[in-house]
């Protein structure tokens, strides 16, 4: 079977279901009838609703620091613990990582006690972030136990116990956790959820080998990414895509689109994207013997990372320079780059994400 012969669409009862439910719901409340209770009206939360889920995370932190300031004049703290839960999402997806933290202690501080999960989750997300996961494991398995949590919680619990595995390069457990979250999502109309698992599913049958499987589950991807107009997921899937031309051997198409992906994901301040498509410029320098090339994009790639405390792809980067080094007469050089990544204990809890 041909990668070409996989270019078909979901049956239309599955579009049915990803198209059907309520709109996109991110880990954190946006839209609530409880927010018509602002003094004006409550355009400046639907309106940073709106953009938050186009990715437009500068306009939508505008809009939310000024609901934000509304809900302080009129007293309404658990509205002001919603707006820095979204606040602190829109902070992260724009590397702002300190600002993050802040924001979701907050939300923590402020929200409803049904409503806590949504910073708990976070919180344990930016953990899987920057590299300890087992205190995210230990977070999200306690949450998972507790046997009144919604459903909508369990679903972002799971999620999130899935991204801590693929963000491991454990690439079976990523697929065991995300296909029964895909169905769940799908079948609740949580599109954000649904999109990242057709990601981590496709990004794992890539990296392991399938890439049949992988081609099919990025076109899905693709395709729901578009029906919802999801920017940042759909550069995220041009990226993977550019990963599986550089693995058939098109290398030139690889670089291209990468190039392409990173100008969007620089464009739009998407963090996650950049940071891949640096990692992945830095391998395909290297794949084309351009050994310099190779060392100078992993030392951006690694600083870029570092900025934004991006852990797994920072190790990458590392280990693609120390293979530049290596290519340049520089093995002394490679050597201590390799040994003081060993020295990092957080690296014990990657897969073959390593290699």
């Amino acid at each position: 079977m041909s990668l070409d012969d996989g270019m078909a669409t979901w049956p239309s009862s599955t579009w049915t279901r990803f198209s059907a439910g309520p709109t996109l719901r991110l880990p954190h409340r946006l839209l609530s009838k409880r927010w018509g209770w602002c003094r004006k009206t409550p355009t400046w939360p639907e309106g940073a609703c709106c953009s938050a889920q186009a990715r437009e995370y500068v306009e939508a932190m505008r809009l939310l620091e000024q609901a934000q300031r509304e809900f302080g004049e009129t007293g309404r703290t658990d509205c002001q613990g919603d707006c820095s839960q979204s606040l602190g999402y829109c902070f992260l997806n724009i590397g702002m990582v300190d600002q993050a933290r802040d924001a979701f202690v907050t939300a923590l501080t402020l929200s409803d006690e049904e409503d806590r999960w949504r910073a708990e989750v976070s919180l344990a997300a930016m953990a899987e972030r920057t590299g300890d996961f087992d205190a995210a494991d230990r977070e999200l398995a306690r949450l998972e136990a507790d046997g009144g949590l919604p459903d909508l919680a369990r679903l972002y619990v799971q999620a999130n116990l899935a991204d801590v595995a693929t963000n491991r390069g454990w690439w079976n457990l990523s697929m065991e956790r995300s296909l029964p979250v895909l169905e769940q999502a799908l079948a609740l109309g949580i599109r954000d959820q649904a999109l990242e698992r057709l990601l981590a599913i496709g990004h794992a049958r890539l990296r392991q080998g399938q890439l049949v499987e992988a081609s099919l589950w990025l076109i899905r991807a693709h395709d729901a990414a578009a029906f919802v107009g999801d920017q940042a997921r759909g550069t995220l899937v041009a990226l993977y895509r550019a990963t599986l031309a550089a693995v058939l051997g098109k290398h030139d198409q690889a670089r291209t689109e990468t190039v392409e992906a990173l100008a969007v994901a620089t464009r739009h301040q998407l963090r996650r994207c950049e940071a891949y498509a640096l990692v992945q410029l830095a391998r395909l320098a290297l794949d084309r013997g351009d050994a310099q090339g190779s060392l100078d994009s992993a030392t951006h790639a690694q600083t870029f990372c570092e900025t934004y405390s991006y852990f797994t792809l920072g190790v990458q980067a590392q280990v693609v320079k120390a293979r530049a080094l290596l290519a340049s007469d520089q093995p002394e050089r490679s050597l201590a780059l390799l040994e003081s990544l060993a020295r990092d204990r957080r690296i014990e809890a990657l897969g073959d994400v390593r290699v």
